[in-house]
């Protein structure tokens, strides 16, 4: 049993993830997917990458303010419906993975972030993905 096939492929794409410019266009990608997305597109935030002001070794993108996927007591207090979130999660990347066909995000607490707007007066609990 050879896993030489893992370590090619971890070698080829390691490359082009340290490459921010290419992160940036693939930002800008899965936004476009989820924005076009009738199911998902209210429910998720994927933040606007400023390309003109990206390198290889910089990403700018839009700031949004959000509460840490992982800080369950922020989210307590802040009121978030955390099975609500929960869902969301789960249909963003089976979206990614099974409608889609491309997976841009790393999925760590850093990375997720819990948003509450107001829409109509009401508070309305996005999931933010990040990745840089």
């Amino acid at each position: 049993f050879s896993l030489s096939w893992a370590v090619e492929e971890f070698e080829r794409n390691i490359v082009l993830e340290m490459d921010f410019k290419q992160e940036s266009l693939n930002c800008s990608k899965i936004r476009g997917m989820f924005l076009s997305d009738k199911r998902l597109h209210s429910k998720i935030i994927v933040p606007e990458v400023h390309s003109q002001f990206c390198t290889d070794k910089v990403i700018v993108m839009d700031y949004i303010q959000g509460i840490p996927l992982h800080d369950n007591q922020k989210m307590l207090e802040a009121g978030v419906d955390c099975r609500n979130i929960a869902s969301i999660f789960v249909d963003a990347f089976g979206a990614m993975f099974f409608d889609y066909g491309f997976i841009h995000c790393d999925p760590h607490p850093g990375n997720l972030l819990v948003s509450t707007e107001y829409e109509n007066g009401r508070p309305v609990d996005k999931l933010v993905i990040l990745d840089h």
